[in-house]
């Protein structure tokens, strides 16, 4: 498998109902793995157990779809929450723990969450960050932003990418070698 493939394609949108939702549609017509769906807001975002995920503007939303084995899903959220915390760790100075099986926490409050879906031959990773939230939106949920812990904003972009590269790299060496 080549490296560099994720995110050699992206659908960024201003709004949108759920990235995990688009993703699956793009996913049914054949987009290639890697390809990632990025809102900067969803209207519908969601966790597991189909709990809603707040996502207003200055978050980092993103879905990627993945085709991995069969036999080699069960520990991709381990692995993307490895590299979550790896990004974050390496874009702001911070270190996080991740509180399985889906959510990164700073200072014990829930700054990132992780969410799988099984859509056929595809499996669509979805992530929420909380990067420059205000901290009065995040209060009800017990939750902070990177921002908020930095003391100042945070490149979406850089964060994303730094991510993907991560991700990339122990997605193929741990999993798609192994096959």
């Amino acid at each position: 498998m080549k490296k560099g493939i994720f995110g050699e394609k992206v659908y960024h949108y201003h709004r949108l109902s759920s990235t995990m939702e688009e993703a699956s549609v793009l996913a049914a017509k054949g987009e290639p793995e890697g390809t990632v769906v990025v809102a900067e807001t969803q209207s519908k975002g969601r966790g597991r157990w189909g709990r809603s995920w707040l996502s207003p503007e200055g978050g980092l939303y993103f879905s990627l779809i993945l085709k991995p084995k069969e036999k080699l899903i069960k520990p991709i959220p381990i692995l993307s929450g490895l590299s979550l915390k790896r990004a974050v760790r390496k874009v702001t100075g911070i270190a996080s723990r991740m509180k399985l099986p889906n959510d990164i926490l700073i200072n014990g409050k829930k700054v990132a969450g992780i969410l799988l879906d099984k859509k056929g031959p595809f499996l669509l990773l979805g992530i929420g960050i909380n990067t420059n939230i205000k901290e009065e939106q995040l209060a009800e949920f017990s939750a902070t932003s990177l921002s908020h812990l930095t003391g100042k904003g945070i490149n979406n972009k850089k964060l994303l990418r730094t991510f993907l590269q991560d991700f990339e790299e122990s997605y193929v060496d741990n999993f798609k070698k192994k096959g």
